[in-house]
C-alpha cells in the first residue's frame, strides 16, 4: 500500500482509530524527505458542552508524503491531554485546538465549535400532587435534549393555570389556596412540561402552636412583638388560622390581639397563644427602670389666699424619658402658707412662700409657691368694638425706645368678632406703616374677617406678620408678660400669654426696622383703625420696664414691684379717672378722646 493510500484510509477513520494508523518511518530531520508542515485532524469539529474527542497530528513532506511527528497539545478553551484527548467546556463558543512540533518549529490548529444542546422536552415530577388548603408541595422540572439526556443549569419558569386554587413560586414550590384543580407548567427555552395539582378543602387540624421568641426581657413602658404559628401534626405551618392571646399577669404585662406585649410593672408573666384548642407560650420578664430625676411643672405658682393651683410631677430615667405609673408623694415645706394633696393640687392658706416637693423612688423635684392675701382691686373694663363710636385708648406719647423693654399686665378677655388691641408700641399715626418699628400683643382671629376665625394669642410684628399660638380661652384671668430686645440687626420678642406657665409662649425673631418718628405706647385701641380694634374685657396690673428682664426677675417684680428694677410705669389698679404712674418715675399716660372704659372692681392679687 502506498503512503498516500494509507493516509486516505486514516482520514476516513474515526478519531479513536486514527491513533493506530501507521505512517512511513521518517524522522523530522531526514535530509532526503524533510517535513515541511504539521497537519491536525480533523480541521474543524462541532461538539456539545462537556463532550470529548481525541485529535491527531501528522507531518507532511515537501513531496506530499505523510510522516509521524510528535506534537504538544494546547487549547484556547476546554482542556486537552498529552495524547490529544480534548474535553469541551460547559460554555458555548468557538475555540482552537493546536498541535506544535518544537523540534520543527511548526504547528497547526483545528476549529472546535461548542454548541449547547437545545431543550427538546421538559419533565415535571411528580406528575400529580394532592394537597389540602394551606399545605405546600415541591415540584421539580428537568429540561432534556432529543435523546432524553438531562440538561442541567437551564433557566426554568413556573406558572399556575389557576392561582385561586394553587400558586407556584420560582423554585416550583406549590401552595394550596382553595379547593379545586390547577395545572402547574414549567417552561425552558420554549419547551414545557406540567403537573396536575388537586386541592381539597379538608381542614388540617392544629396540632401545636409555636410562639417566637420563646422569651422576652422588657423594661417598664417598653413593648415587644411575639409571633404565633399554628402547625399540623407534621410540623407544617397552617396560615390563616385564628389565634387568641392572653397574659397570665396583666399587672406585669398585657398583650393585644396581634401579639404585641406591653410591659406594665416589674415581675414575670406568661403570654399564651391559642388556636383551635392548642396553645403555645412565651415567658416575659419585666424590670423597672430606676427613677433618676423628678421634674415638677410649672416650676412656680402665684396664688391668692383661698386659690388652688395644679402641679404635675414627672419621674424620669437617666436619659430624661418619662416613667409613667410610678408612685409620687407630695409635701409642702410650710403648710401654714400652702398645702398640697396627693395629686399635686396646691391650696393657698396664708400669705408667704412655700416649696412643694414631689418624690418618687427617692428622687425629688420641687416648685415654689408664692401666696398673697386677696385684696380689693380695680381695672378698666373695655366694651369692645360695637360699643365704641370713635376710639377708647390711653397713650404714652414720649415712651422709652421700642427695644429693650418688659411689659407685665393682667387681662380678662371677652369674646367678640373681629380684632383686638391689647397694646402697641408703634408709630402714632392714622396711617399704619409696617416698615417702622412696632409690636403688639393681643388676640387675633384666624382666618381674619370677613371669615369667622378662631381667636388666638398673637404677636403683631415684623412687617405685618401675625405670629399666633394657642386659642384664647375667654372669661378667665391671664397674667401676661412680653419681653423684647435687639441683638445687632435682629429683634427678639417673647410673649408669655399665661404666666407663670412659661411653656405657654410665642417667640419671634425677626428684622430690626427703622425707629418710628412719632412713637407711642397705646393701650386698648389704636390710631390707624380707631373704634374697630377695641379691647373687649378687663385690663389692669400694668408694669412697664425699659429693660429686658429675665424670667426670675419677672417673678420677683410681680411679687414686689421695684424689688429688682424700678418700673418705668406702674399702675396695678387703674380706674377710668386714675391711670397715673404710681412708680414715682412720672411717666403719666393720657386718654385720647372722650370715651372711657367703665370701672371694674373685684378681689385678687394687688
Amino acid at each position: 500500500m502506498t503512503v498516500k493510500h494509507k493516509l486516505s484510509c486514516c482520514l476516513l477513520a474515526s478519531g479513536a482509530a486514527l491513533a493506530s494508523c501507521e505512517f512511513p518511518a521518517r524522522t523530522p530531520s531526514d535530509p532526503v524527505h524533510p517535513v515541511v508542515e504539521v497537519i491536525v485532524i480533523p480541521e474543524s469539529l462541532s461538539l456539545y458542552p462537556a463532550q470529548q474527542f481525541r485529535f491527531a497530528a501528522y507531518g507532511r513532506t515537501a513531496s506530499g508524503d505523510s510522516a509521524g511527528v510528535p506534537v504538544s497539545w494546547s487549547a484556547t478553551g476546554g482542556s486537552i491531554a498529552p495524547d490529544g484527548m480534548f474535553a469541551a467546556d460547559t460554555a458555548a463558543g468557538d475555540f482552537l485546538v493546536s498541535g506544535t512540533s518544537a523540534a520543527l518549529n511548526l504547528s497547526a490548529s483545528s476549529l472546535v465549535r461548542i454548541r449547547r444542546r437545545p431543550v427538546a422536552s421538559v419533565t415535571v415530577s411528580p406528575a400529580t400532587v394532592s394537597l389540602q388548603v394551606g399545605q405546600t408541595g415541591q415540584l421539580t422540572a428537568t429540561p432534556r435534549d432529543s435523546a432524553g439526556n438531562a440538561l442541567p443549569w437551564r433557566v426554568v419558569t413556573w406558572v399556575s393555570s389557576n392561582t385561586v386554587v394553587a400558586t407556584v413560586n420560582g423554585s416550583g414550590l406549590v401552595t394550596a389556596k382553595a379547593g379545586g384543580s390547577a395545572t402547574i407548567t414549567a417552561t425552558s427555552e420554549g419547551r414545557s412540561g406540567s403537573a396536575a395539582v388537586t386541592v381539597t378543602n379538608v381542614s388540617v387540624p392544629v396540632a401545636s402552636v409555636s410562639v417566637t421568641p420563646p422569651s422576652l426581657g422588657l423594661t417598664v413602658g417598653q413593648t415587644g412583638q411575639l409571633t404565633a404559628t399554628p402547625r399540623d401534626s407534621a410540623g407544617n405551618a397552617l396560615p390563616g388560622r385564628v389565634v387568641t392571646w392572653v397574659s397570665s399577669n396583666t399587672v406585669v404585662a398585657t398583650v393585644n390581639g396581634s401579639g404585641l406585649v406591653t410591659a406594665k410593672a416589674g415581675g414575670s408573666a406568661t403570654i399564651t397563644a391559642t388556636s383551635e384548642g392548642q396553645s403555645g407560650s412565651a415567658a416575659v420578664t419585666v424590670t423597672n427602670v430606676s427613677v433618676a430625676t423628678v421634674s415638677v411643672t410649672p416650676p412656680s405658682l402665684s396664688l391668692t389666699v383661698g386659690q388652688t393651683g395644679q402641679l404635675t410631677a414627672t419621674p424620669r430615667d437617666s436619659a430624661g424619658n418619662a416613667l409613667p405609673g410610678r408612685v409620687v408623694t407630695w409635701v409642702s415645706s410650710d403648710t401654714v402658707v400652702a398645702t398640697v394633696n396627693g395629686s399635686g393640687l396646691v391650696t393657698a392658706k396664708a400669705a408667704g412662700s412655700a416649696t412643694i416637693t414631689a418624690t418618687s423612688e427617692g428622687q425629688s423635684g420641687s416648685a415654689t409657691v408664692t401666696t398673697t392675701v386677696s385684696t380689693a382691686v380695680t381695672g378698666l373694663d373695655f366694651p369692645g368694638n360695637d360699643a365704641v363710636s370713635s376710639t377708647m385708648r390711653f397713650e404714652f406719647r414720649s415712651p422709652f425706645p421700642a427695644y429693650p423693654a418688659t411689659y407685665i399686665w393682667r387681662v380678662y378677655p371677652r369674646e367678640q368678632l373681629g380684632y383686638y388691641t391689647g397694646f402697641f408700641h408703634a408709630n402714632n399715626s392714622s396711617s399704619f406703616n409696617n416698615q417702622l418699628q412696632y409690636y403688639g400683643f393681643h388676640p387675633y382671629p384666624e382666618p381674619p374677617p370677613p371669615l369667622m376665625g378662631t381667636q388666638k394669642w398673637e404677636i403683631s410684628v415684623d412687617g405685618g406678620s401675625d405670629i399666633t399660638s394657642d386659642p384664647v380661652v375667654f372669661d378667665r384671668w391671664y397674667l401676661q408678660v412680653a419681653v423684647v430686645y435687639q441683638t445687632g440687626s435682629t429683634a427678639r420678642h417673647t410673649y408669655y400669654w399665661d404666666w407663670p406657665d412659661t411653656t405657654h409662649k410665642i417667640v419671634w425673631v425677626g428684622s430690626l426696622y427703622a425707629a418710628a418718628p412719632n412713637p407711642a405706647i397705646m393701650v386698648g385701641d389704636n390710631p390707624w383703625n380707631p373704634g374697630e380694634e377695641v379691647w373687649d374685657g378687663v385690663m389692669r396690673g400694668f408694669q412697664f420696664y425699659d429693660v429686658a428682664l429675665t424670667p426670675s426677675e419677672i417673678a420677683q417684680e410681680i411679687a414686689a414691684p421695684g424689688s429688682v428694677r424700678q418700673p418705668w410705669y406702674l399702675n396695678r389698679n387703674p380706674t377710668p379717672t386714675d391711670i397715673s404712674d404710681k412708680s414715682g418715675s412720672g411717666h403719666h399716660p393720657s386718654w385720647v378722646g372722650s370715651e372711657r372704659p367703665t370701672l371694674w372692681t373685684g378681689t385678687g392679687p394687688p
